[in-house]
């Protein structure tokens, strides 16, 4: 069609950055799949990172868009330096921040995404690492609630126009947390902010050492 002689210059110049643009969110879409293709080989050839070198790197992938978009993206300095698979932690935080950056409030002159996570021991046997990333932006419909993590859903697919996806980011995150035996979901404070948090599953007496966590007692409370 950009062949055609009875486009305006104007015409093709637009079609050529929606080809570019659909091309950029077919490339992330690829990234995901090939991501999740990696959790479901062998366990022996996954790679484990502590928690804030995944943070920091996710942060990093995503940098020029936050930049773009005048995202602050602030990392607690208290992460919990406790061993995640790596490609996993990775892949639901870069989805995560991302939506943060995509429905950020451009009214808003302080938009920001902060990102946090603590180590639980609700039990003497089983431990969770929790990560949450939260966000000022324009938050959620109450009636879109509900669908959030079903494939293809967007919540903001009428009102939020200029950002692109395909509606699998957070799908794919809840799925991988899965993967792992942890979970995902979404908290909504009344202070008007959106919080999107997942969980992994930490059995490990390391992780509990490493975080100054101490496993309760036989008898005691998590």
């Amino acid at each position: 069609m950009l062949e055609e002689r009875w486009l305006s210059d104007e015409e093709r110049n637009r079609f050529q950055q929606m080809i570019i643009e659909n091309a950029e969110g077919l490339q992330h879409v690829l990234a995901n799949l090939e991501a999740l293709s990696r959790l479901e080989s062998d366990s022996r050839q996954r790679r484990n990172v502590l928690l804030p070198q995944a943070v920091a790197e996710a942060v990093r992938q995503l940098r020029h868009p936050a930049d773009a978009h005048g995202v602050a993206v602030i990392v607690s300095e208290t992460l919990p330096p406790v061993e995640v698979d790596a490609a996993a932690a990775e892949l639901c935080l870069s989805n995560l921040i991302s939506n943060g950056i995509k429905y950020c409030d451009p009214k808003k002159d302080d938009r920001r995404i902060e990102i946090s996570a603590e180590l639980r021991y609700p039990s003497m046997t089983e431990g969770e690492l929790i990560v949450r990333v939260r966000d000022n932006g324009v938050g959620v419909p109450r009636e879109a609630r509900p669908e959030l993590f079903r494939r293809f859903f967007r919540a903001h697919s009428d009102t939020v126009t200029d950002a692109d996806g395909t509606g699998l980011g957070l799908s794919i995150v809840r799925e991988t947390a899965e993967s792992l035996g942890g979970t995902a979901w979404a908290e909504f404070p009344d202070d008007g902010s959106t919080i999107f948090a997942f969980s992994f599953p930490s059995r490990r007496e390391d992780d509990a050492a490493a975080a100054g966590t101490r496993r309760p007692e036989p008898g005691q409370p998590g």
